[in-house]
Parts: structure tokens; C-alpha cells; sequence
């Protein structure tokens, strides 16, 4: 991961639980999820529907699983935003009553954050949670290889993510 200018970062993902988490592991570590300005929100508002979707930091784009064009244009608005030093993605392997897997929508959406992460030029990673069964943990190590051919550092779980990020910034500022 590229060194991060500094501690504000911005999370996005699939499922309202799992963001809220993520927003407190980052803060135990010292990470800064600033609110969005409402330009961003109205620009997401455009391509992510209103209803089931949350537009603060972190954004909750819950509803837009079925189409990966729209998850990377949700984080090139967000990821462009300057009031930001990094990205944290993150999805879950197994979601609603189909996984991911079963619905080949996956790898799809993995290509997705990583198109989009290349773009958007600030530090980005990708947090995959599969730990429920042995299937979603097999596709997890097949997601990991695919952002480790990209570049795209990839964790299993968020306090995981935060964690190598917190270190890597200490990294930077005491050398």
C-alpha cells in the first residue's frame, strides 16, 4: 500500500452491521472517518438508489451488489474526494440469501474495487469477510490472489485492515 498522507479515511461496503463495526475498529486504531460533504452524497445519490443505502462515512451501498459499474462509480466519487487519505473497501463472501458465489457476482465485484482503486489514487484496500464456510474462505484466497496481482493489498477482516494501516502510517512518521 502506497504510504497514506495522513488519518482520514473513508469506508465503503455491503451491510449496515458490518460498516458500523468497521467505523468502530477504525476509530480504536486512530483512524478519522470524516463526514461527506453533501456534493459527494448527492453525486452517490445519482448513482446508487436512496432507499436501503447509507450516504455518511462509512457508506453502506448495500443494494448495489447485482451491478459492479455502479460499485466503481460510487468509489471514484468517493475516492476523488480530497478531504480523504485513503479507502477502505470491503464485502462479504456470503450475503443476503444467495452468496455472492452462488450468484457468480463475486469476482465482478472484486474487478470492480480493483478498476476503481486504481483510479481513484489515493492508498486503497480491499477487506473480503468469508470465515462461514469453507467454500466462501476457498473464494476469499481466489480474491486475495487477484488484488495481489493487482496491487491491491487484501484482508480478511477490517481490524485486521486498520491495524496494517495504523502500523504503516507509524512506519512513515518515525522514520
Amino acid at each position: 500500500m502506497k504510504h497514506p498522507a495522513g488519518r482520514k479515511a473513508a469506508m465503503m461496503g455491503f451491510g449496515g452491521g458490518t460498516t458500523v463495526l468497521a467505523a468502530d475498529d477504525c476509530y480504536r486504531f486512530g483512524l478519522l472517518l470524516p463526514p461527506l460533504p453533501e456534493t459527494i452524497k448527492n453525486e452517490l445519490k445519482k448513482i446508487m438508489p436512496v432507499t436501503g443505502n447509507i450516504f455518511t462515512n462509512p457508506v453502506d451501498f448495500n443494494l448495489l451488489y447485482l451491478s459492479p459499474e455502479k460499485v466503481a462509480q460510487a468509489v471514484r466519487v468517493v475516492g476523488s474526494w480530497p478531504g480523504i487519505d485513503l479507502l477502505i473497501l470491503h464485502l462479504k463472501v456470503e450475503s443476503t440469501h444467495a452468496t455472492l458465489v452462488e450468484q457468480k457476482l463475486l469476482e465482478p465485484l472484486v474487478e470492480a474495487f480493483i478498476c476503481a482503486a486504481k483510479e481513484v489514487k489515493i492508498p486503497t484496500a480491499l477487506v473480503v469477510h468469508a470465515i462461514h464456510t469453507t467454500e466462501s474462505y476457498h473464494e476469499f484466497l481466489k480474491v486475495q490472489q487477484m488484488c495481489s496481482e493487482a496491487g491491491l493489498p487484501c484482508y480478511p477482516s477490517i481490524q485486521r485492515t486498520v491495524s496494517a494501516i495504523d502500523k504503516l502510517i507509524k512506519y512513515y512518521q518515525t522514520r
